[in-house]
């Protein structure tokens, strides 16, 4: 299993039709950000439950991978708030969207740097 962290690439060669669709998608905002002057914050959002969305309501039966890509509601509102409000440097922009989980591989280091996104909940890893 592969440590490294996942920085949020802009294009790539992805496998399935969701991933596919989203990667349409974050062309589509670069091509208004070039086109018409639009900024554009593209979101790579985690997982986030239904509900409260607390650590403890994880089930116990919930694999790694999902943990590691937890979003908590709380962190999701200080994304989007951080999107819609920091000053961009750049006009198009790609962030991963998690909360600052034990064992998590994708970099939300560009989120913090770019847009001020810094988590304040995270998965603390298995009991």
């Amino acid at each position: 299993m592969s440590t490294r962290r996942r920085a949020p690439a802009a294009s790539g060669a992805w496998s399935s039709s969701v991933r596919t669709s989203k990667l349409c998608g974050e062309e589509i905002g670069r091509c208004f950000a070039e086109t018409h002057g639009l900024e554009v914050v593209c979101v790579r959002v985690g997982w986030v439950q239904a509900g409260a969305n607390r650590v403890e309501d994880m089930p116990a039966s919930m694999d790694d991978w999902t943990r590691a890509m937890w979003l908590s509601n709380g962190d999701l509102c200080r994304l989007m708030d951080a999107c819609l409000t920091a000053p961009l440097k750049e006009r198009f922009l790609v962030v991963n969207g998690m909360s600052a989980n034990a064992g998590m591989r994708w970099d939300i280091d560009s989120a913090r740097a770019a847009i001020g996104y810094i988590p304040q909940d995270g998965y603390p890893g298995r009991r």
